[in-house]
C-alpha cells in the first residue's frame, strides 16, 4: 500500500560544515586504540567529502578487524 503524503517536512543546513582548513586526510584512526573518526572536516565541506571520509574510516575499521 502506498504511503500517504507527509504531514510535516523541514530541512536544516548544518552550519558547522563551513570549516576554514580541512585536515586533508580521508579519516583519522588508531589501530592500537581500535578507533576511527571521519567527517567533512577531514577532506572539506560537503556531503561527498563526508561520504568519502566515512568510506575511508570504514576501510580502516575493516583492516583492524581483519587483524583480530
Amino acid at each position: 500500500r502506498p504511503l500517504g503524503k507527509p504531514r510535516y517536512i523541514t530541512a536544516h543546513r548544518w552550519g558547522s560544515a563551513y570549516l576554514a582548513t580541512p585536515l586533508d586526510k580521508p579519516s583519522v584512526s588508531d589501530p592500537m586504540g581500535r578507533w576511527a573518526a571521519c567527517g567533512d572536516y577531514c577532506l572539506g565541506p560537503g556531503v561527498e567529502q563526508a561520504a568519502l571520509s566515512g568510506a575511508a574510516a570504514a576501510e580502516a575499521v575493516a583492516a583492524m578487524l581483519s587483524k583480530v
